[in-house]
């Protein structure tokens, strides 16, 4: 998935990956006047190991490359930087006092329920990143200082480069990399599970008209973009807390502060399982707004030993989302791919809004299915 603790670097980036993104199609209003989307791009979507994938190449290389929308930046394992062949450099990155926008360490001696000490990266970050370099750490505190640069990058019709990938240890060995929500952010993504497809929209379209497949229902759930992750609010059985959509991680967790006065779950409890080195619990509801994954499989994890520096976890002035700054009895989930490849997730970074709809795709003519909006090819 990617995870990691990054901070901002003196060091400045070869290229942006937004002006890098921005070049890569004409923008056109089309879409805005006639409340159609624009589809820019359409790849495969394949699920490995519960890790969300798609095929990109390097060069005239081609690897299945995961989708981390909880990855704080584009990343590749030393073994893919090798066979691609690509040129590395070291960074040495700048450390602050841990003021309003340093660094922060939010998962990072994250333990089981029962105390097993568990191998759970941290996230921070620092404000006015613009085009600095970043170093990733994991859990243990030891830091990735060096990004590889590929020339040329490709995805389905999308061409662009040169383009860095932080190295670290994060990507699945075989992969190409980690591909971050904030690589695809000028941009709406498409996740549709279902029918295997990657697809990306321009985001000059009517507000809140994205559906455009057949569902019985559909809820929009307001997001922050905090650290390079996507976080909602959701419930589970009943109980409002954060999500983090992580496509890039296998398993869901539900970290707790203290595990006893918010679910009054213990390792003896029943239902709860040992799963691994750690416990699960099979929970009754996992709820979207009003879409709902019956049943959601969770792994339980504690991370009373986790700090927060110099990050302001809540909204700002203005937004739709409820105040999130976690009290000691307040969990935060991480959502894994192995339950959202039960969804359908339409992201737009510029409504920060998330669109989810659950099953598949209705029939053609059926009564219950929402209106939908038409798709347009992009403009030559």
């Amino acid at each position: 998935m990617g995870r990691g603790i990054l901070v901002s670097s003196r060091c400045m980036r070869l290229a942006l990956l937004p002006a890098l993104l921005s070049l890569a199609w004409p923008a056109g209003s089309a879409s805005a006047d006639t409340c159609s989307l624009t589809l820019l791009n359409s790849v495969p979507l394949t699920v490995i190991n519960n890790i969300a994938t798609v095929t990109a190449s390097v060069g005239n290389k081609e690897k299945q490359f995961q989708i981390g929308t909880a990855a704080p930046d584009n990343q590749m394992g030393k073994d893919a930087v090798r066979e691609f062949g690509l040129p590395t450099e070291d960074f040495t990155p700048a450390y602050n006092d841990g003021g309003a926008g340093g660094l922060a360490l939010s998962r990072v001696s994250a333990t089981d329920i029962d105390g097993t000490a568990g191998g759970i990266t941290g996230f921070g970050s620092v404000g006015g990143m613009s085009g600095n370099g970043i170093a990733i750490y994991n859990a243990k505190g030891v830091m990735f200082h060096t990004w590889a640069e590929a020339q040329s990058f490709t995805l389905g019709s999308m061409k662009t480069g040169p383009l860095q990938f932080v190295v670290t240890d994060f990507p699945e060995p075989g992969s190409g990399g980690i591909l971050s929500a904030g690589f695809f952010q000028k941009y709406d993504i498409d996740l549709n599970f279902r029918a295997n497809r990657f697809n990306m929209f321009a985001p000059d379209h009517c507000k809140g008209q994205v559906l455009y497949w057949r569902a019985p229902g559909v809820d929009r759930l307001p997001f922050r973009f905090q650290n390079g992750r996507i976080i909602v609010r959701v419930t589970v059985d009943g109980r409002e807390m954060d999500g983090t959509i992580d496509t890039g991680w296998p398993r869901s967790e539900l970290q707790f502060d203290d595990v006893d006065s918010f679910f009054y779950l213990s390792p003896n409890d029943p239902g709860v399982m040992r799963e691994g080195a750690g416990h699960a619990y099979n929970f009754g509801v996992l709820s979207f707004g009003s879409v709902a994954i019956r049943n959601p499989h969770i792994t339980l994890t504690h991370s009373a030993s986790a700090t927060a520096r110099g990050i302001d976890t809540g909204p700002r002035t203005g937004t739709l989302l409820r105040n999130s700054a976690r009290a000691s009895n307040q969990p935060e989930l991480l959502i894994g791919a192995d339950l959202l490849k039960r969804l359908h997730l339409y992201i737009s970074f510029s409504e920060r809004m998330v669109y989810v709809t659950q099953g598949s795709e209705l029939p053609e003519g059926d009564a219950d299915a929402l209106p939908v909006v038409a798709v347009t090819p992009r403009r030559p």
